[in-house]
């Protein structure tokens, strides 16, 4: 894949080479066909020589269904005044950038913005449960654990692959106080407060239509809550009226010649 290749940075100059050169084509220039692989060929130029940049580093790199990574060694970068550089390795998602890292030598977080993560534990002293949405090479996970032996940790990351690489590179193990939710962060944040009620994967929600027949049209009675009955999915609603015995009208707002507007609502 280009994404794998030249990076999102090469890749979107590169579409907009392509967009820009469609252009010229498409008015007709006379010039155009040689301004265009002019310039393709200097936005191949820049994607060689990032790749070889990249292959420099002696990474291994890996393209999934979510993003590109790139896994490799280095001298660490944030050594206090007077202590030896130790080796750390490194996740990164660019050239340039360093998303994770951890020591080789010690379960210490190397990179300092990974360390303002325990700010939270300054307000919150004796939390017991954690959240943490984006997993990245688990480094913050496992420091929570480390620091915490009676604390637990839920983090969700989207990229099962992205997982699989911290176990593979980044000592990820199995612990029981830390869950994997491989999820959409924003899709668990608002649905996952009740995640896996009842023993049923994924997040249950106690209050729609299901628990509320009342709200939906002519419901006779209402039915008490059961954990797990109602859980979080997409839903395709297909109404078909009856426009022979005027049964439509009971859901209609508005009606005409030429439409009929209709009002439905869930709860």
């Amino acid at each position: 894949m280009l994404l794998a290749l030249v990076g999102n940075t090469v890749l979107l100059l590169l579409l907009g080479a392509t967009l820009v050169g469609t252009s010229l084509v498409a008015a007709g220039t006379v010039w155009a066909a040689g301004r265009v692989v002019a310039l393709v060929a200097i936005v191949v130029s820049i994607a060689i020589s990032v790749r070889a940049a990249r292959n420099e580093r002696g990474g291994t790199s890996f393209d999934t269904a979510y993003n590109w990574y790139e896994v490799y060694e280095l001298q660490s970068i944030d050594q206090p005044a007077g202590e030896a550089p130790r080796r750390i390795r490194v996740l990164s998602t660019d050239k340039s950038a360093i998303q994770s890292a951890m020591y080789l030598d010690s379960d210490e977080l190397p990179i300092p913005y990974t360390r303002y993560y325990r700010l939270s534990e300054h307000f919150v002293p004796d939390a017991r449960r954690v959240l943490l949405i984006g997993g990245g090479a688990y480094t913050v996970a496992r420091d929570f654990l480390r620091r915490n032996p009676s604390g637990r940790i839920d983090v969700v990351e989207i990229d099962p692959a992205l997982t699989a690489i911290a176990r593979r590179y980044f000592a990820l193990r199995d612990d029981p106080r830390l869950r994997i939710i491989n999820e959409d962060g924003r899709t668990f944040v608002y649905w996952g407060r009740n995640y896996r009620e009842g023993g049923i994967p994924g997040p249950e929600r106690s209050r729609t239509w299901v628990n509320q027949p009342e709200k939906m049209f002519q419901a006779k009675s209402a039915t008490r809550y059961k954990q797990g009955q109602a859980r979080f999915a997409n839903a395709v609603y297909t109404y078909t009226p009856n426009f022979s015995d005027n049964s439509y009208k009971e859901a209609i707002v508005s009606e005409t010649d030429q439409e009929v507007i209709f009002n439905f609502r869930t709860p």
